[in-house]
């Protein structure tokens, strides 16, 4: 037997403070949730700085009819659900030295999944992946790796291109703007012309330090980045999750990632067959790219197919198909609520779900609406919250209803 590394040593001794830790943040199951007939669904939850990886929840959010939970992709071995929940593992796995399987309450739907760590393959996950294949792998490169293993897989792509689906294509006259996203200044300033950088909108997909722990803010912040590529004449990105999303909104796209940062070779594989791709460490490939002959990119139709397939299993198992998100995704409006017979005196709103719990300071509260301190966004209404209020002067705490029947925005 191999010996531990000392970060493998180290991980394993914080094991049970970690565990304890996520135990105490994590929520009971909503009212919302237990209530509501049906299959239930949970989708990964993070609180890492980048938000790529809560743009693939919410594409997985986008093909669910309803979300009970959010759970831990790190530490799912601790996820003890209270009844089947079924999750998309849509998602690179993963981060961490814990190879321990997800809880049997998880019930797997293994489409875009990336393999991230090699490791992943040499533990007990090889033979669990194996006795529910084939596996969707989202790149190419998964597929070949799963496949040596033992595991059968075929080659699904990820869902952050089917974001765009069912929204109506944005016309040329109405969208604005040139978005740069992630891209170091020196790799801008010596690669892109200046025709397309001089006036361009450069952002981060890294988040505030006051976003990073907020789920709900987090989600609405993607919904914005979102939209803005969505109405966007062009992006240029180093991300991944920017730019595959950005091919489903019919929006011309640009990936210049760097072949040393992320394994991004093995993460692009197969999308920079139809996805404009050059890596920044090829200096041969930059200078022959033509920036002047850019175009919409096209999914290819077996990826398409594929997702398809994956919206009438979805189906089958929650008895109803997902309503695709609504456009815009995102509109700066806040989440507002139907006063149900609170009075006029303002109180402290929670919302809180299984691995999500946020108190909300109004902004107006009249006897109709109660605006939240929370952007509205598409797929909001998913979210099986139970909504309380706590009174300001006697602190009493009340539940008053679900969001889903709540909401007025």
């Amino acid at each position: 037997m191999s010996k531990r590394t000392r970060s493998e040593q180290f991980q394993r001794a914080l094991r049970p403070i970690t565990e304890f830790v996520e135990r105490r943040r994590v929520a009971a199951p909503s009212r919302a949730s237990v209530d509501r007939p049906g299959l239930r669904a949970a989708a990964f939850g993070f609180s890492t700085y980048n938000i790529g990886d809560d743009i693939q929840s919410y594409a997985a959010l986008a093909r669910l009819p309803r979300l009970d939970a959010l759970i831990a992709r790190d530490r799912m071995a601790i996820e003890e659900l209270d009844g089947p929940h079924l999750a998309i593992f849509n998602s690179w796995f993963k981060q961490g030295q814990d190879y321990r399987l997800p809880h049997r309450s998880i019930e797997p739907e293994l489409f875009g999944f990336a393999l991230g760590a090699d490791k992943l393959l040499a533990s007990e996950w090889r033979g669990w992946l194996a006795a529910r294949g084939p596996v969707g792998a989202r790149d190419v490169d998964s597929v070949g790796l799963l496949r040596s293993a033992g595991v059968a897989a075929d080659w699904a792509g990820c869902l952050t291109l089917f974001i765009g689906k069912g929204l109506a294509p944005v016309p040329a006259s109405e969208r604005r703007g040139v978005m740069i996203v992630d891209l170091p200044q020196e790799a801008i300033d010596a690669h892109v012309p200046a025709g397309l950088r001089d006036g361009a909108e450069i952002i981060s997909n890294f988040l505030p330090a006051l976003t990073q722990p907020d789920p709900l803010m987090r989600f609405a912040t993607l919904a914005r980045l979102l939209e803005r590529l969505r109405t966007a004449e062009l992006v240029i990105t180093r991300r991944l999750h920017v730019a595959l999303p950005c091919v489903g909104f019919g929006t011309p796209v640009v990936a210049l990632p760097h072949s040393g940062i992320s394994n991004a070779r093995r993460r692009f594989s197969g999308f920079d067959g139809f996805l404009p791709t050059v890596f920044l460490d090829d200096a041969p490939e930059l200078a022959a790219f033509d920036w002047s002959a850019l175009r919409p990119s096209r999914i290819p139709a077996s990826l398409a197919q594929s997702e398809d397939a994956l919206e009438d299993r979805l189906a089958a198992r929650f008895g109803a198909r997902a309503a695709a998100l609504v456009a815009p995704l995102y509109d700066g409006a806040p989440l507002t609520l139907r006063n149900p017979g609170l009075g006029a005196e303002p109180m402290t709103v929670t919302l809180s779900m299984r691995g999500l719990r946020r108190d909300c300071r109004p902004t107006w509260w009249s006897t109709e609406r109660i605006e939240l301190d929370l952007s509205w966004f598409s797929g909001v209404e998913r979210f099986m919250l139970d909504v309380s209020v706590t009174a300001r002067r006697t602190r009493a705490t009340a539940r008053v209803g679900a969001l889903p029947d709540l909401l007025l925005r």
